[in-house]
């Protein structure tokens, strides 16, 4: 597979696992999790029963599950998705394996976690809508997405690096070769798609000329360094950043924890006032509330828990937000004082405004199904912005650690050279 098209299958998956986040909200907010009451087909069969004859053997199979045909095809249009999504990873590890230079640590990843979140569904239907189960399926999907955006970032940032290895400016040959010929050029291709290298028409520059270009390029920089000398020093991501952005990033996913356990356990609208509760949540606070395995029950559907057990969990669920709102807006401060973050800083504050407010109107509202859906995928918007701001300050920090040594290498090859004559 050329690396061109490996670029945009990473990209069209990533793109295909937001939508099943939101068909699988959807399917949850309209009670069709268990529309099919079976799995991976539905009442016996790969599609809905349509026919008399079809809804007469449903109903016979299955005589405690009727069918409602709406709900039916909500859940299964979610795994139709769904097992699209898992065959494109299967792509991906695939396609992993043609080129060296391609990752396979997170191909391999997700293909596992997809796998495991296959059977969460699974269980999600057998065990009729056990909360622990339907969290983790949540929380099963969001870690897909996350994953499938760290590898577009890599595959993203790899395409970058390598296209700049002929981007050299022309001024800085002396030189100049023939442009490459079309078979030359694919020729060429092949030769560097080791190196998960795209190749356009460009000029061949000669090994003599890349050593003047590249003295004539570390005079310049010297140059540039002499002039710059008074200037402030380029901010670069400290260890305490770092420790925030990795912080921000537990708490949103806790929260995200919680809005799965308030969900599958049907506490979004036991408080409808704002910003207390109605009731005194703190004389009824029962912490048996997150107790992850619940007494057994024929079906979980519509929640088993008392309603001080609900307005527990509903109430620990605002209070993660103002946490989150806390420390996210701590590591947005920080992030704001460089000038090559601030339009990171800026997406993550909108995106967490608008989650919080999707929120009130949830409670307001009580629970609108547009709304919640972009609830739920705001809230995995909000996370893939801190996953990619942790993906930058780790990048940069690296960097600036890895030119912080070639500067000191550079430096004791100086000495040694000075002592060397005298």
């Amino acid at each position: 597979m050329a690396n061109t098209t490996y670029r945009y299958l990473v990209y069209a998956t990533l793109g295909l696992s937001l939508i099943v986040i939101v068909l699988g909200a959807y399917t949850r907010l309209t009670e069709a999790g268990l529309g099919c009451p079976d799995w991976p087909g539905c009442y016996g069969t790969l599609s809905v029963p349509q026919t008399p004859a079809q809804l007469a053997q449903a109903q016979l199979t299955y005589p405690d599950a009727p069918v409602e045909v709406e709900k039916a095809w909500n859940e299964m249009i979610h795994r139709y998705v769904a097992g699209t999504l898992g065959l494109l990873i299967l792509a991906l590890n695939i396609a992993s394996w043609q080129q060296v230079s391609r990752s396979k640590k997170l191909p391999f990843c997700l293909l596992v976690v997809v796998c495991f979140q296959a059977a969460l569904g699974m269980w999600t239907v057998t065990l009729n809508l056990m909360p622990i189960v339907v969290m983790g399926h949540l929380l099963g999907g969001f870690t897909i997405v996350s994953l499938l955006l760290l590898l577009a970032l890599r595959v993203r940032q790899q395409a970058r690096q390598l296209k700049a290895l002929l981007a050299l400016p022309s001024d800085l040959l002396d030189t100049t070769s023939p442009a490459l010929s079309p078979a030359d050029a694919q020729k060429l291709q092949h030769a560097f798609d080791e190196l998960d290298f795209e190749m356009s028409h460009q000029q061949v520059i000669s090994v003599d000329a890349m050593k003047r270009a590249n003295e004539r390029a570390t005079h310049e920089q010297q140059i540039k360094d002499s002039d710059a000398a008074e200037l402030p020093p380029a901010f670069t991501p400290t260890k305490w950043l770092l420790i925030l952005a990795a912080f921000a990033l537990i708490t949103v996913v806790g929260q995200i924890m919680l809005g799965g356990w308030t969900a599958a356990n049907y506490a979004a609208v036991v408080c409808t006032q704002l910003p207390l509760c109605e009731v005194d949540w703190l004389a009824q606070y029962d912490t048996s509330a997150f107790a992850p395995i619940q007494p057994e029950h024929a079906s979980y559907q519509f929640g088993v828990l008392d309603y001080a057990q609900r307005v527990t969990i509903h109430v620990t669920h605002r209070i993660g937000a103002v946490v989150v709102c806390g420390v996210v807006g701590a590591f947005v401060w920080q992030l704001m004082r460089s000038p090559q973050y601030r339009r990171l800083a800026t997406v993550i504050t909108v995106v967490l405004v608008l989650q919080i407010l999707l929120g009130i109107t949830n409670v307001l509202a009580h629970l609108p199904l547009a709304v919640a859906v972009s609830h739920n995928l705001v809230g995995l918007i909000l996370l893939l912005t801190v996953v990619a701001a942790n993906y930058r300050l780790v990048l940069d920090y690296r960097q600036a650690q890895h030119n912080a040594a070639a500067r000191l290498l550079s430096a004791k090859a100086w000495i040694a050279e000075e002592h060397h004559h005298g």
